[in-house]
């Protein structure tokens, strides 16, 4: 039977700021579809920098037993879902990369790079054997010895944080295969929540105001997601993703720069109160006693608000200016 119904695999990439959504839209979108009972047509894997094309496609692995040691061939996540796939032309399989753009793409992928293009793809019948007429291309795997393609009816679907690269520093292999699909913060996800204070905070227009200036200041790659404030339902609970997350992604985002995490707080505008960080002067002669002046200079020293003492208009003053 000719797999006319998969003519053009879906080699996906969805792409954003941390905290956008990606992961969730694999599961809660993607893998659904790849499913059928308790039939599970796919693999879930995460890259890394020490990910290699011996845990992707297949690898030499040492085993032990009775105190002999032999060498068996075995197949990674990408051989294992193709196999499958060869043998049921008629059903979609995938597999899913999340963070695959940690890990070194020629590195992991190879020869196969070219494989999983569209028009590169294999077709077979129900028991697994390449149709006559296919035009796809196949490789001989270099542990197997076996001849092996890229089925029509894989999908390969991966997520992107682009704070970590961005597209333009992707392989450029990668690049030509795949579709991008932008995963945006969405501010509208977000609601307001009440404070001890008798007023609320906009956590949207929050969220909003930070993004603009983190734009500014570095580029929309670099932006908050709203996941991070999508649990927050108190202030309470605001204290604790500032304290935990938010000023860490800022801290990590800026390289401790704290003049430029300053102007994303709003931290300049008020007293130090108000201030999530706070400059606190550092006198050189003070701490080095007797040395020379023209060797020192002042540095300031700056402290980051507990995530106690974190009052609401130190929030609300972001994206509210002070009157």
């Amino acid at each position: 039977m000719r797999n006319t119904a998969f003519e053009k695999p879906l080699n996906l990439i969805l792409h954003g700021p941390p905290g956008t959504g990606k992961t969730r839209q694999l599961t809660e979108e993607h893998i659904p579809r790849y499913r059928s009972g308790d039939e599970r047509r796919y693999e879930f894997i995460t890259f890394h920098q020490s990910y290699a094309y011996e845990d992707f496609v297949e690898g030499i692995r040492a085993k032990t037993k009775n105190g002999n040691l032999s060498y068996k061939v075995r197949s990674g996540p990408l051989r294992r879902i193709c196999d499958r796939a060869r043998k049921a032309p008629d059903k979609k399989f995938a597999i899913f990369i999340d963070e695959i753009n940690r890990g070194n793409i020629a590195k992991i992928f190879g020869e196969l790079i070219t494989l999983v293009e569209a028009d590169k793809r294999i077709r077979t019948d129900a028991s697994g054997e390449r149709l006559s007429d296919c035009k796809g291309l196949a490789v001989t795997l270099p542990y197997s010895g076996d001849t092996f393609g890229v089925p029509v009816n894989v999908d390969v679907i991966g997520t992107m944080n682009t704070a970590d690269r961005s597209i333009a520093l992707l392989d450029s292999a990668l690049r030509r295969r795949f579709d991008f699909r932008e995963v945006p913060p969405v501010p509208s996800e977000l609601e307001s929540i009440d404070c001890d204070d008798g007023e609320r905070i906009d956590l949207a227009e929050l969220l909003r105001v930070m993004n603009k200036r983190l734009t500014h200041l570095r580029d929309r790659n670099q932006t908050l997601g709203h996941s991070y404030l999508i649990h927050v339902k108190s202030f309470g609970d605001l204290q604790k993703a500032f304290s935990k997350n938010i000023l860490p992604f800022l801290q990590e985002t800026f390289y401790d720069d704290w003049q430029q995490i300053r102007l994303v707080l709003a931290d300049h505008t008020v007293e130090k109160e108000h201030q999530l960080i706070r400059e606190k002067p550092a006198r050189a002669e003070e701490l080095f006693p007797n040395a020379e002046p023209s060797m020192l200079s002042d540095k300031p020293v700056f402290e980051v608000t507990p995530e106690g003492e974190i009052t609401p208009d130190a929030i609300r003053k972001i994206y509210e200016p002070p009157e």
